[in-house]
Order: structure tokens, then sequence, then C-alpha cells
């Protein structure tokens, strides 16, 4: 059966679970190839091991695995979660991954809900990448808050995906922007934090490229050449031509 949660993570205790259903290739919410039980030689003993192989995985559920023996009854459970994002972590940019001057930018932390908590986004500090002598540094995301201003950003939950996303909105990047900004989340379980860092590059707002023609006309009687400069103009991401036409 699948564990009652709340949007924190909290389960219920395995007393309250009721209604237990035993597998089969029929009876599961996530489709089964396989179950084997066999008899194999585990830590130099010989122990009976049983193996459930799913085929697709498409619903978190909580399984659970019983044995008996003349001595007593024991059990373990198996928290089995399912996830749409890989490693159940991830940072997005957006609107694209080259932001020009002055477009509204959005960086999104993505963590799944059973896993993780207490999302965080920080930038970092440019000298924090380098020590005195202009080596590169490993940055430990233990510590990542003492070489980083902390951000604020908006916090939703995501239903249909279980998952939790902390939006961090610049409204008109600017090149004062550029720079490394870093996600930090908390494991639910084991408490340690784990840490995914994005550069943002961002692009000057106007980029000019000229190409210079040359045309030979023919006029009355005299052979002209005509110098065509045409110039390309990137704009907030809109292209534009200009051209300049000289006589000579």
């Amino acid at each position: 059966m699948r564990s009652r949660r709340d949007r924190k993570g909290r389960s219920d205790s395995v007393s309250d679970c009721q209604n237990w259903q035993d597998l089969d290739s029929q009876n599961t919410v996530n489709k089964i190839e396989n179950i084997e039980t066999s008899v194999e030689v585990v830590d130099g003993r010989q122990k009976i091991v049983s193996r459930l192989v799913i085929q697709n995985a498409s619903v978190s559920v909580m399984y659970k695995c019983s044995a008996d023996n003349k001595v007593g009854k024991d059990q373990r459970l198996i928290y089995f979660y399912v996830t749409t994002i890989p490693e159940g972590f991830s940072v997005e940019l957006g609107p694209s991954e080259e932001p020009l001057e002055q477009e509204e930018v959005s960086l999104s932390c993505i963590a799944d809900n059973y896993t993780y908590e207490q999302l965080t986004w920080y930038r970092l500090d440019p000298q924090a990448l380098q020590d005195e002598s202009g080596k590169p540094l490993e940055l430990d995301c233990h510590s990542v808050h003492l070489y980083a201003d902390r951000l604020d950003g908006q916090l939703t939950y995501q239903e249909r995906s279980n998952s939790w996303v902390l939006e961090m909105t610049i409204a008109s990047i600017t090149l004062q922007d550029e720079g490394n900004y870093v996600c930090e989340v908390q494991n639910r379980r084991s408490q340690e934090k784990h840490c995914l860092r994005k550069y943002i590059s961002v692009k000057g707002e106007g980029e000019k490229h000229c190409l210079l023609k040359y045309i030979s006309v023919k006029g009355e009687g005299e052979r002209n050449t005509v110098y065509s400069n045409t110039y390309r103009l990137k704009v907030r991401g809109r292209e534009t031509l200009s051209t300049q036409i000289h006589i000579g």
C-alpha cells in the first residue's frame, strides 16, 4: 500500500498502516518484472534471499518484507521513492541559458519532497573561488554560507511532481549580476547538505557586426565603385540591419 505523507515528508508509523497487500504480477501499482526466492551464501552462511524486480516504476510506495522461523518473526520496510527529477535535485535557468542585459531571469531550484528540504539560494563571492595565490578552491557545501550571500526566493509546492521549487527572479539582469549561484538543500534522513552551482553568463545589450561589401556598377561613360557598409545589430534578442552606401 502507499504510505500516507504530508508535504513535509513525514510518514505514518508502521503500526498505523493497515490492509497490507501481497504482491504478485497482477496486484501492484508498479509493474513487476519478477519475484524470485533462492538459497544463497551470504556472509559465509546459507540464507534465503528474495528479490523483487520492478519493470516500470511510476508511484512512490512503501514495501514490507516479512520473514519468520521457529525463533520468531521479523519485518523490514523499504521506502520506494519515484521522482521525475534527476538525482532528486536540479537547477534550471530561464528563459535562456545566455540571458541578455535587462532581461528578466529566473533561477529555479527543484528538489524532490521525499528526499530534500530547506532549499536555499546563495551567490558566491568571486574571491571564494580561489586562494591567495590565485589557485581554484574546492568549496565544501557545509561551509558555502561562509563564502556567499544568501538570496531571497519564492518557495512553492508542486503537488503533481511532489517537489519543492525555490525560484529567485532578477527583474532586469545586468553585467554585475554575472557570476556563480548555488542552491543548497538538506537530506531529510541524513541531514546532510547538498549543493548545485549555476554560472550565469550575461550578454551585453548590443552586439554590432560590420560587413563591408564592394559592388561595381557602370555609370554614364565611367565605372564607379559602391561601398556598402551593412551593420547587423542585435539588441535584446532582436536582429536589425542598417546599411550605409558611399559612391566613389
